[in-house]
């Protein structure tokens, strides 16, 4: 079975034979909690700057309340010793490491690491393969990240919900009836704008 390289070009490419964005679509801090949550964990563990603490605290205020936060310890997103990343965003792990995997694992030791050298070398392994710093890792398109589908069902992170009421108004008039066009435009356009 041949390897997967987890690029840009890989994660375009199922992109494109499914016919949907080449990124995802909620990777935002804002629209989905495993986002959100693997950021913070790379800020903790000074892998990155870390978020204001102001936007932390609201953040994590937002998700730790919502639906799609993970209720038990194994659905959470984490990194162990500081070198194994368990159930990560791709989206993030590409942004900062340049694979979209949701798993990444370093080599135990510098034995082991020596010896993988040893054997990349001797097969001709290119700079660029995950190799060379990655024991092992487990590439993942955003369409198959279990939240995706939970995301895109119930529109999770949209801020705006729909009120009715500022939209259909119910005043006198010839039908008793009217209709706010001027929100219908604000909200089509915000809409459009969100999707670009």
């Amino acid at each position: 079975m041949e390897s997967i390289d987890p690029n840009i070009e890989w994660y375009s490419s199922v992109s494109s034979q499914k016919s949907i964005p080449p990124r995802c679509p909620y990777a935002n801090v804002d629209r989905c909690p495993r986002y959100y949550e693997c950021l913070s964990l790379l800020g903790i563990a000074g892998v990155t700057t870390t978020l204001q603490s102001s936007e932390e605290n609201r953040l994590f205020k937002k998700w730790k309340n919502s639906e799609h936060w993970p209720k038990v310890r194994e659905h959470e997103s984490s990194i162990w010793n500081n070198k194994d990343l368990h159930n990560f965003c791709p989206e993030v792990a590409y942004d900062v490491f340049g694979l979209f995997a949701s798993e990444l694992h370093r080599y135990a030791d510098e034995i082991d690491t020596h010896a993988a050298h040893v054997q990349l070398a001797k097969n001709g392994a290119s700079a660029n393969d995950w190799r060379w710093q990655w024991a092992y890792i487990t590439p993942l398109h955003y369409s198959a990240c279990h939240l995706y589908s939970q995301l895109l069902s119930t529109n999770a992170g949209c801020t705006d919900k729909i009120n009715a009421k500022e939209i259909i108004e119910v005043k006198p008039g010839v039908f008793g009836i009217t209709v706010n066009i001027k929100e219908i435009a604000k909200r089509f356009w915000k809409y459009v704008c969100s999707r670009r």
